[in-house]
């Protein structure tokens, strides 16, 4: 059975390649793992599936994940995102939550032409904008570094310096190429996203990604770590 579901991932895989690029449908099964991650399953469940989509927008890319579970219809996990085509900068990034009667969405707009970042924060308390002055140049959200990579990891030979963006903060990091490996049967590259030397007070996670060797590049694994667990998520079809 195993080695069915691995030639059907390969399968997957290889339908992938024949897809555009520029618009596209991604399914994936998620789930929680890491020490700590019975404590985060009070607050979230800890399995599920996940949707990962793609369009043109004029000149810019709209992507969007969404992870929800069955055995909480309420609960819900997304990051949405607007960006160049390339994923060299985020235009405007949004990301949050639901579960039960628990609230946050928060959508960020990056005026480039005024340096001005607008926030939208939005709890079950209610709704608040703000402005803040924007210094830090491009950034690239969790999607857009996603999609940066897509386009442009065969490239890396060497670790670079970049800035990830999250809910109104950016954080400087180190984008590491790992090398060649396979993942659930299919030769992928693997990518780490990691705090800048001496940040990692900052920037306390990782974005760990295994992307397919091939044309089509596919996130055929996703992993998202924090203090308490590891969200991973798994290409399961197309």
């Amino acid at each position: 059975m195993r080695t069915m579901q691995r030639l059907a991932l390969v399968a997957l895989v290889l339908v992938a390649t024949a897809l555009p690029a520029s618009a596209e449908t991604l399914q994936y099964n998620w789930s929680m793992h890491g020490g700590l991650s019975w404590i985060a399953g009070f607050k979230f469940p800890t399995s599920g599936t996940g949707l990962l989509t793609q369009n043109v927008n004029g000149q810019a890319v709209t992507a969007s994940l969404r992870m929800t579970s069955p055995k909480e219809p309420s609960a819900a996990l997304y990051y949405e995102s607007t960006m160049a085509a390339a994923g060299e900068r985020t235009l405007a990034s949004a990301e949050g939550y639901n579960w039960r009667t628990s609230v946050r969405h928060v959508k960020s707009f990056f005026d480039s032409v005024k340096r001005v970042l607008h926030l939208e924060k939005t709890t079950a308390k209610g709704t608040e904008a703000s402005d803040k002055p924007w210094i830090s140049g491009d950034v690239r959200d969790f999607l857009t570094s996603v999609q940066f990579l897509r386009t442009n990891g065969h490239r890396l030979s060497a670790p670079v310096q970049s800035t990830i963006y999250s809910s109104g903060k950016a954080y400087p990091v180190t984008i590491a190429p790992l090398g060649v490996t396979t993942m659930n049967n299919v030769a992928t590259q693997q990518f780490r996203i990691q705090a800048a030397p001496g940040a990692a007070d900052k920037y306390p996670g990782e974005i760990r990604l295994w992307i397919s060797a091939d044309a089509r590049r596919v996130p055929v694994r996703i992993e998202l770590a924090q203090r308490m667990a590891t969200v991973r998520l798994d290409l399961s079809g197309v």
